[in-house]
């Protein structure tokens, strides 16, 4: 694997520099910096070739052999190629800091794909779970939670609009959430058999499929009347009920003087 290697920026420390450089003139300062730059673009070394170095210089071959001995000082010289310290410890750690961030990214990179693929699971799973609610529905109701240990179990509900842009509102479902006097009758119209038992049966479904499935919506009530209308009719034994009967009369004069809901 080929080490890694900064090919645009170079870290240069102005003060050391220039503690070591007091002895050059204008223009081997020029030639100086022009063989460091070369060196850190090829990896380090440069050839000791006089004709070489001197066009990286931009100097003459006269100029070069004027300056070379001053130069010359500041690398190191051996088995043909010049190479300089402060150059060699920087690439260093310039290279370790490349290799260490690529590791970073990829391991980021490897999360956020486990994370999305986690997501993808859990939202299928979820989406499965409601369809299956909706086809079967739920016919077991639970205890009613006593007012002393009622809590507030989120029904979290965000549109898909809101959780892509997340400036939607999200509405709480309590588990003692219930529908306006309105709602009833609007819901009603069209399944004059979600009273009595029956009711309280698929209501507390509702509020177990909000509990369990992570139902999204930002209107409850619109999410209660889909709900409620996808109901299966009531059970044989409840339909014939009178006191079933009678509710559905009494519904039909909600909003009537002297209309009591319930009563």
């Amino acid at each position: 694997m080929t080490a890694a290697r900064p090919s645009t920026w170079m870290p240069v420390y102005i003060g050391d520099y220039l503690a070591d450089t007091p002895h050059l003139n204008r223009a081997q300062h020029g030639s100086y910096l022009l063989l460091i730059f070369a060196m850190w673009r090829t990896g380090g070394t440069l050839p000791d070739d006089d004709r070489r170095l001197a066009a990286i210089a931009k100097a003459t071959p006269k100029q070069w052999q004027e300056d070379k001995a001053l130069i010359a000082e500041l690398f190191v010289i051996e088995n043909g190629a010049w190479r300089h310290k402060r150059v060699d410890k920087e690439l260093a750690a310039a290279s370790a800091f490349i290799v260490q961030r690529g590791a970073a990214g990829k391991a980021s990179a490897e999360a956020r794909r486990r994370q999305r693929e986690g997501n993808d699971r859990s939202t299928s799973v979820e989406r499965e779970g409601v369809r299956e609610g909706q086809r079967e529905g739920k016919t077991s109701p639970s205890p009613s939670p006593s007012p002393s240990t009622v809590t507030t179990t989120p029904c979290v509900t965000t549109t898909a609009r809101d959780r892509a842009t997340h400036t939607g509102r999200v509405g709480l479902v309590p588990l003692d959430w219930e529908p306006s006097e309105a709602d009833l009758t609007a819901l009603r119209k069209g399944r004059p058999d979600l009273v009595g038992d029956w009711y309280t049966t698929r209501m507390q479904d509702f509020r177990d499929w909000c509990a369990s499935a992570a139902v999204t919506s930002h209107d409850v009530a619109a999410t209660w009347r889909g709900f409620m209308r996808k109901s299966r009719n009531a059970p044989k034994g409840m339909e014939t009920d009178a006191e079933v009967e009678a509710a559905i009369e009494r519904s039909k004069d909600f909003g009537k003087p002297g209309y009591k809901y319930g009563g």
